[in-house]
């Protein structure tokens, strides 16, 4: 039992157990009345006991997991124990973790005032009217960016934020430095938190709550004294602030009583399957399907790739966006929400191919946690995207939109930075040397290794009685 309690500590944050709850939410979708569906959502419930879609979502979530297993197989499996402590090449742990933050956090900060000089957002918040300042920044921009490529600095921080952490947790802060360190990363956290919500957009916020959260319970399970209990009680605690950041958005952009609350919250999870059963019944049809287009978001969010997006015959992602709505409505369904889900969006890019594509984003999701448990720059930034990702399979494919861009970018340039600042330290590798000679002293009989002069006690075999 004890065997088992450490295998569920350790493991509770791999691909494995985070893609539970989306497939329960599925499961829950699969058999929600429909007359309830109806009367909350205004449209005919096509995923109740559809046998296509359950076939269809199991098969991309069993390819998923064999893709996570492969790498398991192949031997990326990570260190089991304890967090292990780095070694810098300088004196000063406190300027190693404050460089990157300072940087990222007043490039952060002065985006923010970018969107403060084009609107009031605070009172625009208080006053239920984010969506002013939603359609403002997609009119603006034609896209989700109100304020050109400053709009990166947001995930740069974000990305920042899940490193220093985690990075922190390896270093012996004293604690005139554990003092500096706290109040200048909770100086980020709330610039960072404040930009999310002035661009009213939840995949800002939820993400990097998220990603805070999978930190924080990561170097719980680390510890030495980590209980499930005490586990059970951070994730509740933090599922319940992810959960309140969506209900505090929805309430900034106009939902204000029950049944707006209860509409919301369905149209933003159980819906998706919906549309999701609609594709692979064949009765939505997107415009650009085929092409794609929601495979690698990132493509339709770049100028640089006007070309290729020319080429591909792709539209921009405000034209992909925009396009979701007539299709929805020629499919007979509420185009007042239009997400589609993860494997929604992915089959209509690749039908019934799409469980090849899981299998391979299942390769790179085993080898991220590989390299999260390891301490490995790359995984550590970009891990708890992967993990938001999968527990978003309700939501839209963003794995590789603009925002996962900005922080593979974050993920680089921190390995750089580590790769100057870090000095690797080997373990001690335990070998068992050849005996060359021995003798008795005290009851002991002693090995001498001549090579290294290392003294091995033996102990002798117990006599009889003894």
């Amino acid at each position: 039992m004890a065997t088992l309690k450490s295998s569920i500590v350790r493991n509770g944050l791999s691909p494995y157990a985070l893609a539970i709850p989306p497939f329960l939410l599925f499961l829950f979708a699969w058999v929600f009345p429909p007359s309830l569906y109806t009367h909350y959502i205004r449209e005919p419930d096509l995923m109740y006991l559809n046998p296509g879609a359950l076939v269809y979502f199991i098969l991309c979530l069993i390819a998923f997991l064999a893709g996570v297993k492969a790498v398991s197989i192949l031997g990326f499996q990570g260190p089991r124990g304890s967090l292990e402590k780095i070694k810098l090449r300088t004196s000063s742990p406190l300027s190693y973790l404050a460089k990157p933050l300072f940087v990222t956090g007043s490039a952060c900060f002065f985006y923010m005032l970018l969107i403060g000089a084009k609107f009031n957002f605070i009172s625009l918040l208080l006053s239920q009217q984010g969506n002013v300042m939603k359609q403002a920044h997609i009119s603006a921009a034609n896209g989700p960016d109100a304020n050109g490529r400053w709009g990166a600095s947001l995930f740069l921080l974000t990305g920042v934020l899940w490193w220093a952490w985690y990075r922190a947790s390896q270093l012996n802060l004293r604690k005139a430095s554990k003092r500096a360190f706290n109040v200048l990363f909770i100086i980020c956290c709330l610039i960072d938190l404040f930009t999310c919500l002035a661009t009213v957009d939840r995949t800002n916020l939820m993400p990097y709550i998220a990603g805070l959260s999978i930190t924080a319970l990561f170097l719980k399970t680390r510890a030495s004294d980590a209980r499930p209990g005490k586990l059970i009680v951070t994730t509740l605690i933090s599922a319940g602030a992810v959960i309140g950041s969506f209900l505090a958005l929805q309430f900034a952009r106009g939902a204000s009583h029950f049944d707006a609350f209860v509409t919301s919250m369905l149209g933003y999870t159980i819906v998706s399957f919906n549309r999701l059963a609609a594709f692979v019944d064949g009765s939505l049809h997107s415009a650009y399907e085929g092409r794609g287009a929601y495979v690698f978001a990132f493509l339709l969010q770049n100028g640089r790739f006007a070309g290729l997006r020319h080429t591909l015959q792709l539209p921009t992602s405000f034209g992909l966006w925009t396009s979701e709505f007539p299709a929805l409505e020629e499919a007979g369904l509420n185009h007042s929400f239009n997400w589609a889900g993860v494997f929604g969006y992915l089959y209509s890019d690749l039908g019934w191919w799409t469980p090849v594509y899981t299998f391979a984003i299942g390769m790179l999701a085993g080898y991220a946690w590989y390299c999260f448990k390891s301490g490995k720059t790359i995984g550590i930034v970009l891990y708890p995207w992967v993990c938001f990702w999968i527990l978003f399979w309700f939501g839209w494919n963003l794995l590789f939109d603009a925002r996962g861009i900005a922080l593979f970018q974050a993920a680089v340039l921190l390995y750089i930075y580590d790769k100057i600042y870090i000095r690797t330290l080997r373990e001690p590798v335990a070998v068992r040397p050849i005996l060359h000679s021995s003798w008795e002293v005290y009851g002991q009989t002693i090995a001498v290794v001549p090579a290294a002069a290392v003294i091995v006690p033996i102990p002798a075999p117990l006599a009889a009685g003894d």
